[in-house]
């Protein structure tokens, strides 16, 4: 359930609510998903002031910090007290700010080193993995992608699009469920046990197409499989005309953090093909995780084509 925090500045009226979500990459974290209404008199432009006011309070912070009274941090942005400490209350709900509770100042929170991290982290990690993903596209022919993984779904953080005149568009941001396409089962079988069984409860089973495996049974030996061959297939599970083949990145610790796919239409990937081309995925992922600093000498995969 989210929270919300209203305010009414003058002539706006502003309700903004707060909720968590979980992303996975390097490590997880959570970010706010900001839900806003406005109303604004005689202005056709939209402007959600208590957004720009948090971010006011956590500039002043980390300039004029390290710590600064509640006295201090309504003075310089020339706020009321009672607007300031709604607003700390929230930004420490969520760890942007921390209040010393002997001193009783604040100073910027911990969320905030996790957060830098992790943007460093997605950065770097995009950008080493772009030669390797260029390759796959001229190695395939086909759309190929990068993904991690985002609760139930996957989240493509990039791709590089096929040349041919028949491509499948795949768009940056675009997510896919879990339980029907290639590059989240990629993810998802290598995750503990308990917690594919968590994140399988969660999603809703929808069959899209007559080849969707809908029951968790079937999505359990879908794991399995995957763990053995060491690669992801969907049999145009979630759209009829449209297969893909992914295989899972590793980082340093040998935790999989993301997919490496390619998306095509079923005309070019046909069943006898399909060994062939998930060795070359498979190439492609392991090339991305020792980016990432993943090596072990003997692969557990079965990334030579083999059949299931």
């Amino acid at each position: 359930m989210g929270r919300r925090l209203s305010i009414t500045p003058g002539s706006f009226v502003t309700r903004v609510r707060f909720r968590a979500v979980r992303f996975d990459i390097y490590t997880s974290f959570h970010y706010l998903e900001l839900d806003s209404t406005m109303q604004t008199e005689g202005s056709s432009r939209y402007k959600v002031q208590v957004i720009d006011r948090a971010l006011a309070i956590l500039e002043m912070l980390a300039d004029e910090g390290p710590a600064l009274t509640l006295a201090e941090l309504a003075g310089r942005i020339r706020l009321p007290k009672s607007t300031v400490l709604r607003l700390l209350n929230v930004l420490r709900q969520h760890r942007f700010v921390a209040r010393d509770s002997r001193a009783g100042d604040y100073r910027l929170g911990l969320k905030l080193v996790e957060l830098g991290t992790c943007a460093s982290s997605q950065l770097d990690f995009v950008e080493r993995a772009r030669p390797h993903l260029d390759r796959l596209m001229v190695a395939t022919g086909e759309t190929v992608f990068l993904s991690v993984l985002d609760g139930t779904e996957a989240v493509a953080v990039d791709r590089v699009e096929s040349p041919r005149t028949v491509r499948v568009p795949l768009s940056i941001g675009g997510r896919t469920p879990a339980y029907c396409t290639a590059n989240v089962k990629a993810l998802l079988a290598f995750l503990p046990e308990a917690e594919i069984e968590a994140r399988l409860s969660r999603a809703k089973l929808r069959r899209y197409t007559r080849n969707t495996v809908v029951t968790i049974a079937g999505l359990r030996n879908e794991c399995r499989r995957i763990r053995r061959m060491g690669y992801a297939i969907d049999h145009e599970e979630r759209e009829e005309g449209l297969k893909c083949v992914a295989a899972p990145v590793r980082n340093h610790t040998g935790a999989v953090v993301a997919s490496v796919g390619i998306l095509g239409p079923a005309f070019r990937l046909p069943e006898r093909k399909v060994p062939e081309i998930a060795a070359t995925v498979v190439e492609a992922a392991d090339a991305v995780s020792t980016e990432l600093g993943f090596y072990q000498a003997e692969s557990p995969r079965r990334s030579k084509g083999a059949m299931p």
